[in-house]
């Protein structure tokens, strides 16, 4: 097993929601979800990530550990704070939380929404409470651009960071912030390394807002064929290899998906080919966020 793969996260919106720009085979079965995650498992991933807002996704997860008590896996799982918050029924929502996954510890259990953070210092104390007692090990907040990764680097409270990273949100937009991160001893989290599967998508196929991602996405194949390399080994090993990042979070819809990217995508990729990938700077960053896009 390659010490990269030691990195990885498998995020499972996929297995709960029909999720991305190039999802072509849609939300596979409970069977199909529980092949999925046997697999992950079996192939030394050992985090899976999920969230109240991916469907049924935790009810998969939890009669998958039930009928699975060998396999354990540590979870990320993110919430949100929808109305002014309630004490009592936070921590009554986490209790069923626990049920729902069939599982007694949360390895982090992370803010969905940055904004949650600011809302009450209240949620804090009950986060300090759950650490206390061991029922959860971190607290992470999920974040969308610099302003939110550098007001969560300030946070004291916060352990874990997850945010944005892949071959166009690139170290061109990151990488002091990546650097402060971690001087100030906080664990990295890197979604989106195939930006929503637009790296997969056919070029002339863009449209509308993603038009002007066009010239970016065409340089990225370019650096990929230079190198004979494909695309997704070229994004992921781009994550993977940066030192400042602990862990790499990826999705997929199928098993082949999941065994390709484990065993052809999980490599490290040249110096030289990183800094290919850096001379590409996207100056329409808004479009760097796939909830722009419409």
């Amino acid at each position: 097993m390659s010490n990269l793969v030691k990195k990885l996260i498998l995020g499972t919106v996929q297995l709960g929601l029909e999720y991305g720009v190039n999802n072509q085979t849609g939300k596979p079965n409970k069977e199909a979800a529980f092949r999925i995650l046997k697999i992950a498992h079996r192939k030394g991933i050992k985090i899976i990530d999920t969230a109240d807002a991916y469907g049924n996704v935790n009810e998969i997860i939890g009669e998958f550990n039930k009928l699975n008590p060998s396999i354990h896996f540590d979870i990320i799982t993110k919430f949100k704070i929808i109305e002014k918050f309630d004490y009592s029924y936070f921590l009554s929502t986490f209790v069923k939380l626990l049920e729902t996954l069939n599982v007694k510890y949360i390895h982090c259990y992370m803010f969905h929404d940055f904004s949650n953070v600011m809302s009450s210092s209240e949620v804090f104390v009950a986060l300090k409470e759950l650490k206390s007692n061991q029922k959860i090990g971190n607290v992470g907040v999920s974040v969308y651009d610099n302003v939110e990764f550098e007001k969560a680097i300030e946070n004291q409270e916060i352990d874990i960071i997850q945010l944005p990273y892949n071959l166009l949100d690139n170290d061109c937009q990151r990488l002091e912030l990546l650097r402060l991160a971690k001087r100030n001893g906080k664990q990295i989290h890197t979604r989106s390394v195939f930006l929503q599967g637009l790296f997969f998508k056919e070029i002339d196929t863009f449209s509308g807002k993603l038009s002007s991602l066009v010239p970016y996405c065409s340089m990225l194949n370019d650096v990929a064929v230079s190198n004979g390399i494909s695309i997704s080994r070229l994004a992921m090993g781009y994550a993977l290899t940066n030192k400042y990042i602990d862990n790499v979070l990826f999705g997929v819809e199928t098993e082949e998906q999941l065994i390709d990217n484990v065993d052809s995508n999980a490599i490290e990729i040249d110096l030289s080919v990183r800094n290919e990938v850096n001379k590409i700077r996207v100056k329409e960053i808004e479009l760097l966020n796939p909830s722009n896009w419409k």
